[in-house]
């Protein structure tokens, strides 16, 4: 295949919507292509542009326009030190995607408003409730990129305080699955906890006197555990009644022996979620089903 071939075809090539056969030329071509590789690297540069300014959005308050003219201007430098063989069309998509990027920002400003408008005049049970829900799907976006930022979406939402593995233990109320783990090596890929969080939800939509994770409501414990490689996954625990919720990602129920999971994938990342005697796990970044064996195994 000539480059022309592989240009007109690259869009589909990036999505995955090419047969087997045409899939293979075109990455043939490309592992033999610096101009084309060039092309298909722009692909995941605009991706990831929009994903920058769009991942925050659904997580915490829309921000400032100041902050927003601040992202185009980021955005604008970053397009401009693209490479020249990726060609000026995709500087100009580049811009393109700042411009919707802008509008996302927009329309989550104008329905924040909406949102706190009708807060002011309604304050019942459900939307507390609804207020402390974890919309993990930004964080999914994010995590393959810097799992550090993608704590951060989550922290920067709901009170947190950084403990140690046994402090956490003690302010969460019981005794975490990742602590009990890590004290005796066993966490899967012989992983070490590098971080541990504890978020404090605003509301408690547990049953009374039946929440199970902190005294003085419900709390969620957040560790990072690090693998020897350096990869690392995130730990959730918090309790059944705090709900999470994966945006518009399929989500697959997926039986192993007597556990129900809920399987997500987004962006190479995946995320499974899982009921635990009194409460919930819910993990991202699991490589493999004997990782999520051993989580299972220590219910």
């Amino acid at each position: 295949m000539n480059c022309q071939q592989v240009c007109d075809q690259l869009s589909s090539y990036f999505d995955g919507e090419l047969e087997a056969d045409s899939h293979a030329e075109v990455q043939q071509h490309i592992q033999q292509c610096n101009s084309c590789s060039c092309e298909l690297a722009s692909f995941q540069k605009l991706r990831e542009l929009f994903q920058v300014h769009t991942s925050e959005v659904s997580l915490a308050a829309p921000p400032s326009w100041e902050s927003i003219a601040a992202r185009l201007d980021e955005t604008n430098e970053a397009t401009s030190r693209l490479s020249s063989p990726i060609g000026n069309h995709w500087k100009t998509a580049a811009g393109v995607v700042c411009t919707i990027a802008a509008s996302v920002l927009l329309f989550a400003s104008l329905r924040f408003s909406l949102q706190n408008e009708s807060a002011s005049h309604s304050h019942s049970h459900s939307e507390q409730a609804n207020a402390a829900t974890m919309n993990l799907q930004p964080v999914l976006a994010m995590f393959a990129r810097s799992p550090e930022r993608a704590l951060a979406l989550l922290t920067d939402k709901f009170a947190s305080a950084s403990l140690s593995i046994s402090e956490l233990d003690s302010s969460f109320g019981r005794p975490t699955l990742v602590g009990s783990l890590a004290s005796t090596d066993s966490l899967p890929s012989g992983a070490k906890v590098v971080s541990s969080q504890l978020l404090s939800f605003p509301f408690c939509s547990c049953p009374e006197d039946a929440c199970t994770c902190g005294p003085n409501g419900c709390n969620c414990a957040a560790c990072v555990c690090q693998r020897p490689d350096g990869s690392t996954y995130l730990v959730l625990e918090h309790c059944k009644s705090q709900d999470v919720s994966f945006g518009d990602l399929p989500t697959q129920l997926v039986s192993r022996g007597d556990q129900h999971l809920q399987q997500v994938s987004s962006s190479g990342t995946q995320a499974v979620s899982w009921e635990r005697g009194s409460g919930r796990m819910t993990v991202i970044g699991l490589r493999n089903a004997t990782e999520i064996e051993t989580l299972l195994a220590s219910n």
